[in-house]
């Protein structure tokens, strides 16, 4: 059993200096010959096998729990569309994706995509919600610059690994339905199609949304099975009715799952961003990992359905900001993850160092480092 008490009660630890940015440190790496390159990754790759810090600890105790081949996983596969002809027969308009810099969708893309929890780093793994699955995403976990650049970012090898495997464990699965409706690609009236931005991720968005009859009656044809109340074209005095149910179904699927989702990105870090709603409850819901020991087997059994889910904040709230154990455990639990993101940097750094990265000036280099082992 992994003893996540002590662990979580380790004092915070302050971080040495160290002035080069990611950018820098990163272009360091790719400037080593090739064999120098392989050698800065296969030792960092070992340290963080080996490290004793609070997240490798984490990581080690969800590979090791996983059921079946902790590398195998299918490829994330295209946002799947509604079909036009299915869902609004009278009125045909083929959805085609478009390319997210065409100066005609950038600026709806940047508005919609403000829904969306900016990761950091190079994933080779995520959990895909519509599916339940984790995904490879096409990028070799082992692959040496996206170890080379997640390092300098305080992110270890299999750090993206570890976060899907705790989504997966999070997400019981009561809301696949709303999970496969709400995982359709975002378009707009003309059929333009973001295939990087699902109709959760617009409707979190909390911009102004184009709201077609095809993804509209979409969503109410796959959680209503209901055929009759409203057909394409929808007359603009049913709009209000129609757009309130699809909302109601949002609403309950967001309330499930963006609390799953910031419990699954703060497992591994002590502030990453988090879903609409959840933008300043880091603490809270690192309470919630405390008070069920870092265990994502546990928390998940006691994670409220949507219906529940005003109830249980409020009760879990009094419980994780008012009993002083979780709260020095969940303060001491940040200030580890904190830690163990300095110590990512510090080792790629130091590393680098010893291998001679950093010996001849880097073109566009900036202030000398300082920073000790």
């Amino acid at each position: 059993m992994l003893a996540v008490v002590s662990l979580a009660l380790a004092p915070p630890v302050q971080a040495s200096g160290g002035a080069r940015s990611a950018d820098e440190i990163f272009a360091a790496w790719q400037a080593l010959p090739e064999r120098r390159q392989q050698d800065a990754v296969e030792w960092f790759m070992a340290e963080c096998d080996r490290s004793k810090e609070y997240r490798f600890v984490l990581e080690r105790f969800i590979l090791d729990s996983w059921e079946g081949e902790r590398f195998a996983h299918p490829p994330e596969t295209r946002t799947p569309t509604f079909d036009p002809e299915v869902h609004c027969p009278a009125q045909v308009i083929p959805r085609v994706f478009v390319d997210p810099r065409d100066p005609k969708v950038s600026n709806a893309f940047q508005r919609l995509s403000k829904g969306i929890p900016k990761g950091e780093g190079v994933p080779a793994y995520r959990y895909d919600w519509s599916t339940g699955q984790v995904v490879s995403t096409g990028v070799a976990w082992d692959d040496p610059a996206r170890i080379a650049r997640n390092a300098t970012l305080g992110l270890g090898p299999k750090t993206d690994l570890a976060e899907a495997l705790v989504a997966a464990q999070l997400d019981s699965a009561p809301m696949a339905g709303h999970a496969k409706a709400f995982g359709h690609a975002y378009a707009d009236r003309s059929g333009r199609a973001f295939e990087e931005i699902t109709l959760y991720d617009a409707w979190s968005s909390g911009a102004e949304l184009e709201m077609p009859d095809v993804e509209v009656l979409g969503i109410i044809h796959s959680l209503d099975d209901d055929w009759k109340t409203w057909v394409a074209p929808v007359a603009p005095r049913h709009h209000k009715k129609l757009y309130a149910r699809v909302g109601e179904h949002y609403q309950a699927y967001h309330r499930y799952r963006a609390l799953r989702e910031g419990l699954a990105r703060v497992y591994l870090r002590s502030e990453p961003a988090l879903p609409r709603g959840y933008a300043r409850a880091s603490e809270r819901l690192h309470g919630f990992w405390q008070e069920h020991s870092a265990e994502p087997a546990k928390l998940s059994a006691d994670l409220p359905s949507s219906k529940e889910w005003e109830d249980w904040l409020e009760k879990k709230a009094r419980t994780v900001e008012k009993q002083r154990e979780i709260v020095e455990g969940r303060r001491a639990r940040m200030a580890s993850l904190d830690r163990s993101d300095r110590w990512v940097r510090r080792t790629w750094r130091n590393i680098l160092q010893e291998l001679g990265a950093f010996d001849a000036p880097q073109k566009g280099g900036g202030a000398e480092d300082r920073g000790g082992r």
